[in-house]
């Protein structure tokens, strides 16, 4: 039986929880600000897309 992709905020959770760890590596913890930071920066450009709009004045 095949396993299931984890979704992004499974992903995420993941990552947080490397980043929180204390015990963990300082090389792997920046690492891994790293990759929250490119998710973060995908979010954002989705959600601030561009619209071309041309409005023509009527007297």
């Amino acid at each position: 039986m095949r396993k299931k992709v984890a979704d992004k905020k499974e992903v995420q959770a993941f990552l947080t929880k490397i980043l929180r760890d204390e015990a963990a590596d300082v090389k792997d913890r920046l690492k891994v600000s790293e990759c929250l930071l490119k998710l973060a920066d995908e979010d954002e450009e989705k959600s601030t897309g561009s619209l071309d709009v041309k409005i023509r004045m009527v007297e």
